[in-house]
């Protein structure tokens, strides 16, 4: 069975550096979640997705600035799809 689930990632309202994502239902095996950047108010360059379960996964963002070339966490929105 295939099962694909969109979403795009809001935290009441505000948008989140990082944050875990649960599932409305459970996996029978682990998923692959692929994700993707919606816009880039802020020099977004990765979303990082890791401890995934069948029950849900963590997520991170970064940013570069060249200005100042230093890193740091990102505001932007993000979709990302599980299938499993």
């Amino acid at each position: 069975m295939l099962v694909v689930m969109h979403y795009k990632w809001l935290v009441d309202g505000m948008l989140a550096v990082s944050g875990t994502t649960t599932f409305p239902f459970t996996f029978v095996n682990l998923p692959t979640i692929t994700a993707t950047i919606n816009n880039n108010v802020s020099g977004l360059v990765s979303v990082y997705v890791y401890n995934i379960t069948t029950t849900g996964f963590s997520w991170s963002k970064y940013y570069y600035n060249p200005s100042n070339g230093q890193y740091g966490g990102a505001v932007d929105n993000f979709y990302w799809i599980a299938l499993g």
